[in-house]
């Protein structure tokens, strides 16, 4: 996705039978997308993604030359996620009105460092000092606060116990090193909406066959790219409309959303214009099937086309149930005749 204009330059379909397994399925499809744009002549400066292991490693060996950013958002939603869980217990309340805080300065020491590294870290780690009222003498670069006079607040005190568990937490190691690549413009965010009309076309809960699967996230591609810049809606007056809603990670906190204008579907009418075309080129059922068992022909394996076969009667043979035991005993139990009354075996020995 191209984050300024927030159009999908190129989709990948990826199956787990070409890779090892499944968690390489994503970076597979990141070196398919980089070898067609780069083919194309497109030249990519800056690169955002979230914290995923295989591609920071990927573009840290294989693209030196692009530079490489992390989403906000991502690594904000981890942070939250784990001052959250520290705030529930019940020594740690105190915690809890600074997690929203917290995670603003994060998006505040990204935005105000420009993409430098040393001076993003440094701005970070305040937040230490300033939830224990302390603004001065954070760092070498970013020596105090920027913010004015505060009011007073639910200061955490230096040294205790929450202070050191919240220290742990925004100055891990590993957190500190990917600070300095937070991104301090562009964000994934049109891509987490892309995502959220791909699961539209191709709900997760249906399964679907290879061919299939490509075309409906190729419709998906054709009706984001014609509907991901609309306007704001407005009222006769001239008004614009908002829309409320409430986070269930904010704690039901509410924020206001954009209305948009209505959906448009002009890539139908596209799609129509080539069904005609490939009709007009494959006249007869015989020659449209050839065409499409010849774009079939290299279709990734199916994931049981490397089980073994096993005949059907054998496997039924084979089954067994939990309950089969305790069945056949009740059988053995039941009556000979209409009308005779059997005495029902106790749970006990059921269960032998």
């Amino acid at each position: 996705m191209d984050l300024e204009t927030s159009k999908i330059l190129d989709m990948q379909l990826v199956k787990v039978t070409e890779v090892k397994n499944s968690y390489w399925m994503e970076l597979e499809g990141l070196k398919r997308c980089f070898a067609k744009i780069l083919s194309s002549g497109v030249s990519i400066k800056t690169f955002v993604t979230d914290r995923h292991t295989q591609i920071k490693k990927f573009m840290r060996d294989d693209q030196q030359e692009i530079t490489h950013y992390f989403d906000i958002w991502h690594v904000g939603k981890a942070i939250m996620k784990k001052l959250d869980k520290l705030a529930k217990k019940k020594c740690n309340r105190q915690l809890t009105s600074w997690v929203r805080s917290v995670v603003n300065h994060l998006y505040w020491a990204a935005a105000s460092s420009g993409g430098r590294a040393e001076e993003c870290r440094e701005k970070w780690l305040s937040v230490v000092n300033h939830v224990a009222n302390v603004h001065t003498g954070h760092g070498d670069i970013f020596k105090e606060c920027a913010h004015g006079p505060l009011d007073d607040r639910d200061w955490i005190k230096k040294g205790s116990r929450l202070h050191k568990e919240f220290k742990e937490i925004v100055a891990s190691n590993g957190l500190i090193t990917d600070i300095g690549r937070l991104s301090p413009v562009a964000q994934t965010y049109s891509l987490e909406s892309y995502h959220k009309v791909v699961i539209y076309f191709a709900p997760k809960s249906v399964h679907f066959t290879y061919p299939a699967m490509k075309g409906r996230i190729l419709l998906s591609v054709l009706h984001f790219n014609e509907n991901c810049k609309r306007k704001q809606a407005v009222t006769k007056s001239g008004e614009e409309q908002w829309t409320v809603s409430y986070m269930k990670y904010g704690n039901g906190n509410a924020i206001t959303k954009e209305v948009k204008t209505p959906i448009t579907y002009g890539y139908v009418q596209d799609c129509l214009v080539e069904v005609m075309k490939m009709r007009e080129e494959f006249p007869t059922m015989e020659e449209a099937a050839a065409n499409m068992e010849k774009i079939n022909s290299n279709l990734p394996p199916n994931v049981c086309d490397g089980f073994e076969k096993k005949e059907k009667a054998a496997v039924v043979a084979a089954r067994k149930s939990r309950f089969q035991k305790g069945a056949e005993l009740a059988k053995s139990w039941a009556p000979e005749r209409k009308g005779k009354r059997i005495r029902k075996p106790s749970r006990r020995l059921m269960d032998r």
